[in-house]
């Protein structure tokens, strides 16, 4: 007797379908959109510097919303990178400037991001549908 389970969807789940692809892009975009204000709001209280970064990252959470885009979200995941990587730089003591967010916003925006691209690469390629 084996049922087929339901499989996981949204941002965590796998992606089997168009409808999985798009409400993945959707809900990386919105976690991407949450951590943005939070970005800001943490800038606002202790490093004006974060203010920008936030602003960058609701920028490219509404525009992966919109367009769906792999330049998109290609683009949000370089940023994701290289936010994780000054913040590794920044504990270890390499750098003093910049990274000082905690960690676990960063691994947030960074698995987000990975599922963005995902979602839109989904999306754009393999469920694509041709109207001719």
């Amino acid at each position: 007797m084996s049922e087929d389970k339901p499989h996981r969807t949204g941002l965590l789940g796998r992606i089997l379908n168009k409808e999985d692809a798009i409400k993945t892009i959707k809900q990386a975009s919105y976690v991407i959109i949450v951590m943005a204000f939070i970005y800001a709001f943490i800038g606002f209280l202790t490093e004006p510097a974060l203010i920008t970064d936030g602003i960058f990252y609701c920028i490219l959470g509404v525009l992966l919303l919109w367009l769906k885009s792999r330049v998109v979200s290609i683009i949000t995941l370089i940023f994701s990178l290289l936010a994780l990587l000054l913040f590794i730089l920044n504990k270890t003591g390499v750098v003093e400037e910049g990274g000082s967010l905690g960690g676990i916003f960063v691994i947030i925006l960074l698995i987000a991001s990975a599922k963005a691209v995902e979602g839109t690469f989904k999306f754009r390629g393999k469920y694509k549908v041709d109207t001719f």
